[in-house]
């Protein structure tokens, strides 16, 4: 099992999302993750997908959240600041020392024509990492139903957010292999949704998962 990772710049993206690259070790350990998935369907998702399965291993989870996630959370407190990990448990964060953990984490493997609806997810920060992107975006986008249109979007992943003013934006990623090992960290409340793609018979595989605040003493909280 790989144990000894680099670190990878993080950066962040309007308006307030991360975004990073992810070194080769930490790609190898994610596909090493993917081989030890949970066999059964991760249902009650709701993406129209012909699959996706639950990451659950307790040494594969520590290591993950220490070397990847708690780095996003750290970048995070420097750009945008703590006000969030309070905002939405500030019953609890007053009474209860808090901290993040991993609540879950899946693989998705979609196909041609599956797509995943707008929606959001439970908890305080998602995430999505890209590790297999069989289309390219400009290729997509000279397909018959797509290239008469003005905003072609046939295998993009897209955040739909409202600005300042209360306009609802939408900011699009084009999907490529370029795009591997790239890992989006964001707000669980921010919508975003996932359009099919087409003409092409291998999978999409990306993970997904979501982080969450629990209480320090578990036991005094039984």
């Amino acid at each position: 099992m790989i144990t000894n990772f680099e670190d990878f710049p993080i950066h962040s993206v309007k308006p307030c999302w991360l975004e990073a690259k992810l070194t080769e070790k930490h790609i190898n350990f994610l596909w090493e993750c993917i081989d030890h998935r949970k066999k059964e369907k991760y249902k009650n998702l709701v993406g129209n997908l012909h699959g996706s399965y639950l990451l659950d291993n307790k040494e594969y989870d520590q290591i993950f959240f220490t070397n990847i996630i708690s780095n996003f959370i750290s970048e995070w407190i420097k750009i945008y600041g703590s006000s969030i990990f309070t905002d939405q448990y500030k019953f609890l964060a007053d009474h209860i020392n808090m901290m993040p953990v991993l609540n879950d984490w899946w693989v998705n493997f979609q196909r041609e024509g599956d797509f995943n609806p707008i929606h959001d997810h439970g908890g305080l920060f998602s995430f999505v990492i890209w590790m297999k992107i069989p289309t390219h975006w400009k290729d997509q986008e000279k397909l018959a139903r797509c290239v008469n249109s003005r905003t072609p979007m046939a295998s993009n992943f897209q955040f739909i957010y409202t600005d300042a003013l209360g306009k609802i934006e939408a900011y699009t990623y084009r999907m490529s292999p370029e795009k591997e090992g790239t890992m989006l960290f964001f707000p669980a409340l921010l919508k975003h949704q996932v359009y099919p793609f087409y003409d092409c018979k291998e999978d999409r595989i990306s993970i997904s998962g979501n982080i969450s605040m629990k209480p320090v003493n578990l036991e005094m909280y039984k």
